[in-house]
Formats: C-alpha cells, sequence, structure tokens
C-alpha cells in the first residue's frame, strides 16, 4: 500500500499562494525570501496498489545541492489535513483543520555567524474538536537530526474516533476523552523524551446499546467487556483516569522504551498519584550526552 489520491479529490489546493523575495541577495546569487499559504488543504487516502515509489535519497544532499537558500518564514494560515483509508470497513476518515503554523529560520547553508536553530510553531483541532499543539526547534542540515520537540494534544471525544477504532481495533467505544502529552529531543544520533498517553472516563461496553440495540456478536461483546473491566482495574478512581509514562532513551535509529517503568507507572497513576495532563518540561538536547 502506498499513500495517493482519488480522481475525486486533489492531492493539494491552496486559496492563495504568497511567495517573497529579496531581489538584492537574488542578484548576489543568494535566495532570501518568504511563504505564506492561505487555506492549504492536503488530501492523503490510502490505496491499494504495487507502484514502485523509487528509491529513497539523502534528502538534506539534495538541499544543500542547491544555491544558497534562506527561507525568513513559511506560514500557514486555516489549512487542513485529510486522511482516508477506503479500503477498510467502515472507511477511515480523519481531518485536522484550522492549521495555523509559523516555520522560521530555514537555511541550505550554515552560518558560522548565526547559529540559530529552525523554529515551528503550528497550532490545529484534530476532527475539529481537539486542541493540538506542536513546537519544536531543528537543525534542518544535521545528520544525524537535531531537534528538540513539544506534541500536546488535549480532550479528543474518543467516540469521534469509533470508524478508526472499528476498522483497526475492532471495537468503538461509548465515551471517553484522550490526551496526549510527549517531549523528544534528539543530538548526535541519540534520543532521550517521553509519551504520556491519558485516557479519561472510559466506557467501551454498554449491555443496552452493543447487545440489546446493536445486537453486536458474543466474541466482540466480549472483548469490549474485557477492555472496560481492565480499564476499570487500573484507573485512578478520584480522576477517573488511565494514563501512563512511556520512557523513550538511546539511539535515533533503534530507541528503546522501558515497558518495566511504563507498567509501574501505570500502577502509580492508578493507586498513588495521577499523571497531570500537562508536559513536564523536563527534556533538552542541550543535555544529551
Amino acid at each position: 500500500m502506498v499513500l495517493g489520491t482519488q480522481f475525486k479529490q486533489k492531492f493539494f489546493h491552496c486559496r492563495e499562494l504568497t511567495f517573497g523575495l529579496k531581489w538584492k541577495a537574488l542578484f548576489q546569487g543568494r535566495i532570501i525570501g518568504q511563504i505564506d499559504m492561505d487555506t492549504p488543504e492536503l488530501n492523503l487516502v490510502i490505496t491499494k496498489t504495487k507502484e514502485d515509489t523509487g528509491a529513497s535519497m539523502d534528502i538534506g544532499k539534495q538541499i544543500q545541492d542547491f544555491s544558497p537558500v534562506t527561507i525568513n518564514s513559511i506560514t500557514i494560515n486555516h489549512g487542513s489535513f485529510r486522511f482516508q483509508d477506503p479500503s477498510k470497513n467502515p472507511d477511515v476518515d480523519l481531518t485536522v483543520d484550522h492549521i495555523e503554523m509559523q516555520l522560521s529560520h530555514l537555511s541550505n547553508r550554515k552560518d558560522r555567524y548565526d547559529t540559530s536553530l529552525a523554529q515551528l510553531h503550528l497550532t490545529a483541532l484534530v476532527l475539529s474538536q481537539a486542541p493540538l499543539k506542536i513546537k519544536m526547534q531543528f537543525d534542518p542540515l544535521a545528520s544525524p537530526p537535531h531537534f528538540d520537540l513539544d506534541f500536546q494534544l488535549d480532550s479528543l471525544q474518543i467516540p469521534k474516533l469509533n470508524d478508526f477504532n472499528r476498522a483497526y481495533l475492532n471495537m468503538d467505544v461509548e465515551s471517553g476523552i484522550f490526551y496526549l502529552k510527549s517531549e523528544l529531543a534528539s543530538r548526535d544520533g541519540n534520543i532521550e523524551g517521553y509519551v504520556k498517553p491519558i485516557v479519561r472516563e472510559l466506557n467501551v461496553f454498554d449491555w443496552k446499546k452493543d447487545v440489546e440495540q446493536d445486537n453486536k456478536g458474543f466474541f466482540k461483546s466480549v472483548w469490549e467487556m474485557g477492555i472496560d473491566v481492565v480499564e476499570e482495574i487500573f484507573q485512578n478512581q478520584d480522576k477517573q483516569q488511565t494514563a501512563t509514562r512511556i520512557p523513550i532513551k538511546g539511539k535515533l535509529t533503534t530507541p528503546k522504551t522501558d515497558m518495566v517503568t511504563t507498567t509501574l507507572n501505570v500502577l502509580y497513576n492508578a493507586f498513588i498519584q495521577a499523571f497531570k495532563a500537562t508536559l513536564e518540561h523536563s527534556i533538552s538536547a542541550a543535555d544529551l550526552k
């Protein structure tokens, strides 16, 4: 399977695309400018095909082979992203909209007098409802990659993902709220960070709706009941919350997660103190060895 497009939709569409160039720099053999996109739309559709996607290539090297280029900023206003998988039953259709993005300080040449990293700030709504925030600083030319990433997803109503849940997990959810917090940093081939998933007020199985009304099969009902039971056992009763903290550390090419610590964190959240749905601000690329 590869990512493709259907004929009914454009892969990319933008209502207004504006390029700005500094002509003085252009005459000196350098390209300095900015890009503004108003209401861009990106559509990705999973299609069944055996097309050859081509050989891999070193993108960083390809970029450096161009004339010196500096992009002061790339701005997105009112953007949207749509992912579809019509090969599943039911069809999967996920959207991220209200995208506002500012990407600054991109260059394909290193400057000995300016060591600033590129900056990315992005806000959006997942499924038109859940706030998404991404903050990242990175060196676009570094190999291996050098970056600091903060990721926050808040208050996603899990039933809105039920088409996805039915297609990939063979279940649906009656109620629940999902949060995801993560900090990751990488430098000199090493990576460190954590992922903190949090689920509140989860209810997977409802006898009246799932059995009496929807007439689900025996095994699917037992599967959903089992999820509810396990979630209830490991739920922090005061916060009605199930959560853990998954530490990530090691080489960027082969990062490792500590499953013992992850399991202990499930118990810590359930029986000692509930994890907060906030960033810890404990991870920085500057601290990596």
